[in-house]
């Protein structure tokens, strides 16, 4: 009996001695489940801190990004309408000072023309008084030389009245006369007839004159648009270039910070 009851009480104080152990294992692994997860709690709560604090940077170096990008878009955009702005300002001056100086340039042409008109006339008409005048005498001595020819071919006729030879001189001085009359003419007419012309001449060249100037007018000014059309187009392919450019590497920024999230999620 004495036996059999020491042996009751060791193995009581064996159970009591696993019980015991067992309660302070499962004790103390609570308290390490406690203590882990407090650790990944803390850690969890540290790499929130660590992402938000990036994610804020980050937010705010895009932000600065965006901010410096939008101000030099806005910078750009301005200076071309100032560009532009100019341009036409340039564009609208020119072609008033054009307008004017081809105004001008008209009127003096026509007061030229007006006054080289007049001039022409007034020698023209001088010329033909001067040629009327040497026509006129020309002509009276032509006709006081045929009348003495006349004169003295009615002599040689009465002379020589009944003689073939007189009536042949006559026929002879007679076609002298009326040959030299028209030569004399002819030369009046070829000089009147070559004044004219050069006059004409003169003419037909401050039109032609007139002509090519406003062609020439109206070319530089195509040329002036077509130029500040295409300076206009290249302006705004390199703006939307730049412009393509800087989304990019706001989308590439972007999405590096939102992998970073995600990886530290």
């Amino acid at each position: 009996r004495g036996y059999l009851l020491r042996r009751c009480i060791v193995r009581q104080n064996d159970a009591v001695t696993l019980i015991a152990s067992a309660y302070r294992m499962h004790v103390a692994f609570s308290k390490f489940n406690k203590t882990v997860h407090a650790f990944i709690k803390f850690q969890a709560c540290v790499r929130g801190v660590s992402v938000r604090s990036l994610y804020s940077q980050l937010q705010s170096k895009a932000t600065t990004i965006a901010s410096f990008y939008r101000g030099y878009a806005q910078r750009k955009s301005f200076m071309a309408s100032r560009h532009s702005f100019v341009l036409l300002q340039a564009l609208s001056r020119g072609f008033l000072v054009r307008a004017t100086i081809a105004k001008q340039t008209c009127a003096v042409t026509r007061i030229a023309a007006l006054v080289r008109g007049f001039l022409g006339r007034c020698s023209f008409a001088k010329d033909v008084s001067r040629v009327v005048k040497l026509q006129s005498v020309v002509r009276g001595f032509i006709t006081r030389r045929g009348l003495a020819c006349q004169h003295s071919a009615a002599t040689l006729l009465r002379a020589c009245f009944l003689s073939y030879s007189g009536v042949k001189a006559y026929q002879v001085a007679r076609r002298r006369i009326v040959h030299l009359q028209a030569l004399s003419r002819g030369q009046s007419v070829r000089r009147a007839v070559a004044r004219m012309h050069a006059a004409a001449v003169s003419v037909q060249r401050v039109q032609r004159g007139i002509v090519a100037r406003q062609h020439l007018n109206t070319a530089r000014a195509a040329v002036t648009c077509l130029s500040a059309w295409h300076r206009q187009n290249v302006e705004s392919a390199r703006y939307k270039k730049t412009l393509q450019g800087f989304v990019r590497m706001q989308a590439i920024a972007r999405g590096v910070s939102v992998r970073d999230n995600v990886r530290g999620m």
